[in-house]
């Protein structure tokens, strides 16, 4: 499969920034080609990948092999003779792909882990490390990029599928901010009162009542219609009664993980 465009991208200081091309996912071998040549080569048909391109019109072509079940590799409940527990393969660019311009000193990566006391917070830079600021419900913590800050919460206001409250969240720096949301919430493996082992969430037993999501849509296969059947499929499931979702051997969008997080839905990612 080849995919080709050409893309404008307006108002780029390459002296300053950088523009970066997104793909959600490919499946299941991509080739990007700048101009005609070659750039970057990602194998794996479920993870995110990125491109950095230097310069701001260009010809783009995206070239897919996609071996299915002929070969040994990844594919979930792919198959090339559907039927039973299997269904139809989904080959090429089968989620979003979209471009930005960032400083060229960008915030890369952010690492928040929660406790029931507030968050472990680790923000990684692109090239050079720099002070930064946290805000989590409009209280600000500095901290220096690339070392590990805790930052409590006072009253902390813990997540669950019930209550699936979500915490407004923003990291400044350099030129750089980024804005998203964070949970407070944890899991684990512990005894309940009569000492036998069960799950919990915030420390304490909870039972987990839920389905296999194999992931597959009406007309997309892997790709939904719209990011709506995402909403309507993880609300409908949660009006039935059920706090929990197994995605089976695919790994979605981050918009339908993000859904599950605000509606109030538990995930068991399996691996694939």
């Amino acid at each position: 499969m080849l995919y080709s465009r050409h893309v404008d991208f307006p108002d780029v200081d390459f002296a300053s920034e950088k523009l970066l091309l997104h793909f959600g996912a490919v499946d299941y071998r991509a080739v990007v080609f700048i101009d005609k040549e070659p750039v970057f080569e990602h194998i794996g048909g479920y993870l995110p990948f990125t491109v950095e391109v230097n310069k701001a019109s260009f010809d783009l072509d995206v070239s897919v092999q996609d071996p299915g079940d002929t070969k040994e590799i990844s594919r979930g409940k792919q198959s090339s003779t559907p039927g039973g527990i299997w269904y139809p393969k989904t080959s090429g660019i089968w989620q979003t792909v979209w471009m930005e311009k960032v400083p060229r000193n960008y915030i890369k990566d952010i690492e928040i882990r929660p406790n029931l006391e507030g968050f472990s917070l680790l923000v990684r830079m692109a090239e050079t490390d720099c002070s930064a600021v946290v805000c989590v419900a409009g209280r600000e913590v500095s901290l220096k990029t690339g070392e590990e800050t805790f930052m409590a919460m006072e009253n902390a206001h813990l997540w669950s599928p019930e209550d699936p409250y979500l915490y407004d969240f923003s990291v400044t720096a350099g030129n750089d901010r980024i804005t998203s949301y964070v949970g407070l919430r944890t899991f684990g493996i512990g005894p309940d009162a009569e000492g036998v082992k069960r799950l919990l969430l915030n420390g304490k037993p909870y039972f987990h009542h839920g389905l296999l999501d194999q992931g597959y849509w009406k007309g997309g296969f892997y790709t939904p219609m719209s990011d709506q059947e995402f909403i309507n499929d993880i609300a409908t499931l949660k009006s039935m009664g059920f706090n929990t979702l197994r995605k089976h051997i695919k790994v979605e969008p981050l918009r339908w993980y993000y859904h599950c997080d605000r509606l109030g839905m538990l995930v068991w990612q399996d691996m694939v």
